[in-house]
């Protein structure tokens, strides 16, 4: 064969398709997936995929029972999961961890639009940054609506892009499944008709305007409104099985409309901004650069994402979407435009890094680690001087880098204060990401946490089985009375306890083995049983917290202040009924 005669493509060689940037999404990939699915089942399901979960559940148990609230979509998800293997904790976030993992690799089809490095850092961000990754193991609707309007978006650009009607049907299908997944869908929708609204009464040519009419007309409009309603009636209802989950799906508008009362929200106005700053350091700080940077260039796309983000800022302060649930709802635009931001910076930045650039970016790492162990010595002693010591060290940090840039390194200097930057609220992010997973995932001092469910709930399951099989021989067949103010707590706890019953009040002349009631005084508890109390829920205030308090919290952690909690007690019946009343 003719030496300069090209490869023929059976003899192409192998895994030709495994480049370094493919491997590295594979990496990223299973990272996220690896870190959802190690904590899956780890903390108990909150009240909101509680009461998803037990619906399912006594549906699949051939009972008709519904909450007032539930979420469509990941009903019929736990249906098939619950019926096809075992109604657990982990089988009911099943659905958010794999959305969650297709939302990873969405990236990869715009690199076009965020750039090869902005798309990576894209999936990294959405494979591990902390509101993310709670929201992939939470039994809840963020995370479905928000993969669903990343997922709409990536739809429409590609029908915009290569006319095949496949991408405006895909769309279609999305934005049904959206619409049963939960009310955070609205948010988009709303934000798209205010900037449309804005445009039209702003710009002076319309010839925009003509465009995007001519783009919509063009859309094959018939075979969309099939697959749409097609999709939403067949998910809404679990393929017939539920037909009220069809209504349940229409009133999420209903649900996202009042959330946006301010009364409605228990949280001050600041909650929503604090939260995110708490939390989303690495994301924000990237993000308000590729705003920075877009806004110079007046790039339109830059521009509406910024604009999003603003519009869901006003829903989180002025008015009532201050809840954590709502964090999403701003962390989409704020990571595509953090990805931009960071493709650009380094485009520009990365061809002219040299020897002493990594030399000064590594002196930055140390101060910054000297810095911290000052911190790190006052949370433990209580030196204020310490304090001090460290805050010096920081403002000379940020003087030498900007004197840096002043003697004409100007772009050196930016790329050590990006890289220090990128250290600093990477280390935050992990360790942020690492507590919510496995180790304060239900401490109500977390803020990215809403009134959460206890740890001990579980303790609670283990308890009532554990009694059942020493009482009746079987770990499911105790006769158990509970509260129904309990719901859905512990039916859910006792899912599959046969004689459990749920009623409107524990009668004082109740006889059943066991008893769950909520947490009462000593002068109301029912003669002839023993009880023992254990959280259901708590709330946290961080007011008042001295300086060293909240910062032991942040980096370490370490329980401070008072944590308000509502409690639950289970009554276990004497065998000699005459014996005192006590408390264990």
């Amino acid at each position: 064969m003719n030496a300069n005669e090209p490869l023929r493509a059976d003899t192409q060689a192998p895994l030709a398709w495994l480049t370094w940037e493919v491997a590295l999404y594979g990496a990223v990939w299973i990272l996220g997936m690896g870190l959802r699915f190690a904590a899956i089942g780890r903390w108990p399901l909150a009240e909101a995929g509680a009461q998803t979960a037990l619906a399912a559940w006594r549906t699949v148990s051939g009972a008709a029972w519904r909450p007032p609230h539930y979420i469509p979509l990941l009903y019929d998800a736990n249906l098939l999961t619950f019926y096809l293997t075992k109604a657990t904790g982990a089988s009911a976030r099943l659905l958010p961890v794999l959305v969650s993992g297709w939302l990873i690799l969405l990236p990869w089809m715009i690199r076009d639009v965020l750039g090869r490095w902005g798309a990576l850092l894209a999936a990294l961000l959405l494979a591990v940054a902390p509101s993310w990754a709670l929201y992939s193991v939470a039994a809840d609707s963020p995370i479905l609506t928000t993969t669903a309007t990343a997922t709409l978006l990536v739809m429409l650009y590609r029908y915009a892009c290569t006319k095949e009607r496949q991408y405006a049907l895909w769309a279609s299908a999305v934005l049904a499944l959206g619409l049963t997944a939960g009310p955070g869908i609205y948010t988009p929708l709303f934000v798209a008709l205010v900037g449309i609204g804005i445009c039209a009464l702003a710009s002076r040519d319309r010839s925009w305007m003509s465009g995007l009419v001519t783009q919509v007309r063009e859309m094959p409009w018939s075979r969309m409104a099939l697959v749409f309603v097609g999709t939403f009636v067949l998910a809404a209802s679990g393929f017939l099985a539920n037909l009220g989950g069809i209504g349940a799906s229409v009133e999420q508008l209903g649900v996202w409309m009042q959330h946006l009362a301010p009364r409605s929200s228990d949280l001050a106005w600041y909650a929503y901004p604090t939260t995110l700053a708490t939390y989303e350091s690495l994301t924000i700080s990237l993000a308000i650069m590729g705003a920075i940077m877009g806004a110079i260039k007046r790039r339109r796309l830059d521009l509406a994402l910024l604009a999003w983000a603003l519009i869901v800022l006003v829903l989180g302060t002025l008015l009532g979407h201050r809840r954590p649930m709502w964090v999403l709802d701003i962390m989409l635009p704020l990571a595509i435009l953090a990805a931009r931001g960071f493709d650009r910076a380094v485009q520009c930045l990365s061809p002219g890094a040299t020897a002493p650039d990594l030399a000064v970016a590594a002196g930055g790492v140390i101060l910054i680690v000297f810095g911290f162990l000052q911190l790190a010595t006052y949370m433990h002693t209580a030196e204020e001087n310490l304090l001090i010591y460290a805050g010096i060290i920081y403002g000379l940090l940020i003087v030498a880098l900007v004197g840096y840039g002043l003697l004409g390194y100007r772009g050196s200097a930016l790329r050590v204060g990006m890289v220090l930057v990128l250290f600093i609220t990477g280390v935050i992010t992990a360790r942020a990401t690492s507590a919510l997973c496995f180790q304060t995932g239900r401490d109500p001092r977390e803020r990215l946490l809403y009134h959460p469910a206890s740890a001990e709930l579980d303790e609670v399951r283990a308890f009532v089985l554990e009694t059942s099989s020493r009482r009746a021989g079987d770990s499911h067949l105790l006769d158990i009375e509970y509260d129904a103010l309990l719901d859905p707590w512990v039916g859910w706890a006792t899912r599959d306890m046969i004689a459990a019953q749920k009623v409107d009040g524990i009668s004082p002349t109740s006889d059943a083995a066991m008893l769950l009631t909520p947490a009462r005084g000593t002068e109301d508890w029912p003669v002839g049983y023993v009880g023992q109390r254990f959280r259901v829920t708590g709330t946290f205030s961080h007011q008042g917290l001295t300086t060293r308090e909240r910062l032991k919290w942040f980096f370490y952690r370490d329980p401070v202040g008072e944590v308000l909690s509502t409690d639950l007690q289970i009554w276990v019946r004497l065998p000699d009924q005459n014996s005192d009343t006590r408390e264990r």
